[in-house]
């Protein structure tokens, strides 16, 4: 098992380097052996597997892909030269500086200054035409949906809303990210909360990487981690025992999806990774003082949702979305987390 931890290393090596972490086989070898002992081996050969599939983005890839999307929508816009669009582009930082957009528009401003030798400052100087929000990933799509409901309310120096703007179709709005579940519909929840049905068809999404989880379109490759139905008791006891009521019938994937395996090694080794995962994280969270509603084994959701997790398989350096499976992140009872965090919610790492 040495040589796969440490070819999960060569992968993730850069997590957290920032802060002053660093990754280790022997941790990767310490968090497995938290599991058990027949399915160790299993579990770090099927994660090098999936992280092979490009579910880990490193700050140097980040850099890379924050200037191939300021080209790719430069381009698509129309614009003959990328600074002539950066003129027109107003970057949004909605967020706090310390969460990610910030974090990522830092990152934007210096590969600007290297590139075309100008910083975000110069950026939007021309006019502010075309809105971009940046983000690492859109997994239940709470930040976004809260980050562009007050910035639409917002009024412009002629009195208008960006809201009036965006519908109009005098402002461009683009939310880009590395990684983009197709499930949330976040225009439509925009649309009912600002009675404005043009808002609707008026954000545009760019990504890098897609998690298909809408059982609705045709072909989705399910790249996330979605139980079959034929599990233990003690996980239909979980499921029955949440307070939650929405959704109950979207907790277990079905027969015949995904229609063919893509993703994962194996149908079956699909079943078994996700039953592990589950399965575990139940045990966590059994162990734990105090929960928060939407705290599920598979990763966090929304709370009126009666289902077992978000199950979100995607990595950056800098942090985990808390809707990734809960053995990845978690660090109460006991239990070493594959990926430490850092301050969510309170100082230093949860190691």
């Amino acid at each position: 098992m040495q040589r796969i931890a440490e070819a999960i290393v060569s992968i993730i090596g850069d997590y957290h380097n920032q802060h002053g972490f660093r990754f280790t086989s022997e941790r990767v070898l310490k968090w497995v052996d938290q599991f058990e002992e027949g399915d160790r081996k299993f579990i770090l050969e099927e994660l090098l597997h999936l992280l092979k599939q490009g579910i880990y983005i490193s700050e140097t890839k980040a850099r890379d892909l924050l200037i191939a999307k300021i080209e790719k929508l430069s381009k698509n816009f129309g614009f003959s030269k990328t600074i002539n669009f950066l003129a027109n582009a107003d970057i949004l930082l909605l967020q706090p500086d310390h969460k990610s957009q910030g974090i990522l528009l830092k990152l934007l401003d210096e590969e600007i200054q290297k590139k075309y030798g100008i910083g975000i400052a110069h950026c939007g100087t021309a006019s502010k035409k075309y809105a971009l929000y940046i983000d690492d990933i859109l997994a239940t799509g709470g930040t976004l949906f809260n980050n562009l409901l007050f910035w639409l309310q917002e009024n412009n120096a002629d009195g208008k809303t960006n809201l009036e703007k965006v519908a109009a179709k005098e402002k461009i709005l683009t939310a880009a990210f590395f990684c983009k579940h197709n499930w949330p519909n976040i225009p439509w929840r925009l649309k009912f909360q600002l009675k404005n049905d043009a808002i609707a068809n008026r954000i545009f999404f760019q990504t890098d990487y897609e998690i298909q989880n809408n059982p609705k379109f045709f072909n989705q490759q399910f790249n996330f981690a979605w139980p079959y139905f034929s599990q233990p008791q003690t996980v239909h006891d979980y499921l029955k025992n949440l307070e939650a009521k929405l959704n109950e019938n979207a907790a277990y994937r079905k027969a015949g999806q995904p229609s063919s395996e893509t993703f994962f090694s194996s149908a079956e080794n699909r079943n078994r990774f996700e039953s592990i995962l589950l399965k575990k994280g139940i045990e966590l969270l059994d162990l734990a003082d105090s929960l928060k509603p939407n705290h599920r084994p598979l990763g966090a959701t929304f709370p009126s949702y009666k289902t077992l997790g978000t199950g979100t398989l995607f990595f950056t350096w800098r942090n985990i979305s808390n809707t990734t499976p809960i053995v990845f992140w978690w660090a109460a009872g006991g239990w070493l987390p594959l990926f430490p965090l850092h301050k969510r919610g309170q100082a230093g790492f949860e190691m």
